[in-house]
């Protein structure tokens, strides 16, 4: 079950990350629009899945006895 949990968190920081580059191309191709606002919002996304990914891993080692 962790690591069917871990895999798609994965792959969620992965579109995240894809997401950010993105808006930062076009922040740099299109330099009088500010992509700020859904840069920020992505880096959110992100530090949540971290997070998330962080307490799958924590219970892991708590459920194999390894506090």
């Amino acid at each position: 079950m962790h690591n069917k949990n871990m895999l798609y968190l994965c792959s969620q920081l992965l579109d995240k990350i894809t997401v950010i580059n993105g808006y930062l191309r076009l922040n740099m191709e299109r330099k009088n629009v500010d992509y700020s606002f859904f840069i920020f919002q992505a880096l959110k996304e992100l530090e949540e899945i971290a997070n998330k990914m962080s307490d799958i891993a924590q219970n892991a080692k708590k459920d194999s006895g390894n506090t």
